[in-house]
């Protein structure tokens, strides 16, 4: 068991296994997030919306591409509901490396569409099996490695 506690100025980690994030101006937690492009091989800063309703990370299609993402090739094809119920096709592409903190890069599936909204990119759930989330405050909230 060890103490985390974020410094609202910093964003420091006091403990081990953790990451500070911050709540935007909406409240809304907010996630910074490295994501390597397999076009290019560097890595690009985004600040994603934790969003625990949602299943995938997904991001538009724009984005995609000014990352250094291939949109042109992806591994699979679906499509996800949002909250007002529309159905968006979503294209999917595998292998994605992202880091979150200061933790190790980790391999993701990144869902792409032209048809979701351009600012937040989506952190979904499905990052969640690798991270636990404490949301400690209306300021900050903390990333955790998960044991395993």
């Amino acid at each position: 068991m060890f103490l985390l506690q974020c410094s609202s100025g910093s964003g420091s980690v006091i403990g081990t296994d953790g990451n500070c994030f911050h709540y935007d101006e909406k409240g809304m937690p907010r996630i910074p997030v490295q994501i390597r492009g397999d076009l290019t091989g560097r890595w690009h800063r985004l600040d994603f919306l934790l969003d625990t309703g949602s299943d995938k990370i997904i991001i538009h299609s724009e984005v995609a591409s000014a990352v250094g993402l291939d949109i042109t090739k992806y591994d699979d094809f679906g499509t996800i509901t949002t909250i007002d119920e529309s159905i968006i096709p979503v294209f999917f592409k595998k292998g994605i490396l992202i880091k979150i903190g200061n933790f190790p890069a980790i391999v993701v599936t990144i869902g792409f569409s032209p048809n979701v909204i351009k600012e937040p990119p989506i952190l979904g759930r499905d990052i969640l099996s690798l991270f636990g989330v404490v949301f400690n405050s209306k300021e900050m909230g903390i990333f955790v490695k998960q044991a395993g």
